[in-house]
């Protein structure tokens, strides 16, 4: 016999000032009960149920800026919050002997939509030799054999850049593999951040509207004025700001 339950969601209010509010109440069935994979993750809490892969060499650890020895390349803040305290995940490749690999898998995500899903995420290699970054999708029946997505080697700079992979299995459920492979620089890490999965494929390369972010493009100010793009809307306030963007066409459309 089938049971219905109800949930109470109750909120205990303190003093004279302050609001409590939630939003994207969402229910899901599984065959276990257990809930689904996260779709977003920050690393700031937690490793969002990512997981070092059995047959890796290692896995990766989440860190801070403040944890980093000398011969580490990685970032000195993360993505999501620009400080030295908050946290992303490192493959820690300055531990590791050269062409040692490590591997880290997402939990088990529910198959695809017919046209996919976007994995979104922001990545940092900078570093002579510091080593190679791939993203691999895993099936059940994959049998061992995964499939490669996306890759990049070598040194990619002093910032973090923006990545992107469809992802496509409409038929069974799936897991994403972040692999990193230890270069032969003295220096090296490879670090990512801010993992997001959206409905829908990825768009086409070296297309950006700028609803979300700035698509993987960074400022490089000048040294004698030192100013910066923003991503704005029409909501801001100031001189001279375009009161639509072009792409939705309102005052909340984003655009730098």
């Amino acid at each position: 016999m089938s049971m219905l339950s109800k949930f109470i969601i109750e909120a205990e209010l303190g003093g004279k000032r302050g609001s409590i509010s939630i939003d994207d109440v969402w229910m899901s069935s599984s065959k276990n009960g257990s809930c689904p994979a996260e779709r977003e993750c920050t690393f700031q809490a937690s490793l969002c149920g990512l997981q070092r892969q059995p047959s890796a060499d290692f896995g990766w650890s989440r860190i801070n800026g403040t944890s980093q020895p000398d011969n580490s390349s990685g970032p000195a803040v993360d993505h999501t919050l620009g400080t030295a305290q908050g946290y992303y995940l490192s493959a820690g490749l300055w531990s590791h002997p050269a062409g040692s690999i490590g591997r880290m898998v997402t939990a088990a995500m529910e198959s695809t939509p017919p046209d996919g899903e976007c994995l979104m995420f922001w990545y940092y290699m900078e570093g002579t030799e510091v080593g190679k970054l791939s993203v691999y999708i895993q099936t059940p029946d994959s049998a061992g054999s995964d499939t490669l997505l996306w890759t990049r080697h070598g040194d990619q700079g002093k910032h973090w850049r923006h990545g992107r992979v469809s992802l496509s299995s409409p038929d069974t459920t799936y897991q994403v593999v972040f692999e990193a492979v230890v270069g032969n620089g003295t220096v090296r890490d490879v670090a990512i951040d801010d993992l997001t999965v959206l409905n829908g494929a990825c768009p086409p390369p070296g297309f950006c509207d700028f609803e979300m972010d700035y698509c993987g493009w960074v400022n490089s100010p000048p040294a004698e004025t030192g100013v910066d793009w923003d991503l704005l809307s029409g909501t801001a306030s100031g001189p001279l700001i375009p009161s639509t963007d072009h792409t939705t066409n309102s005052r909340l459309g984003g655009s730098p």
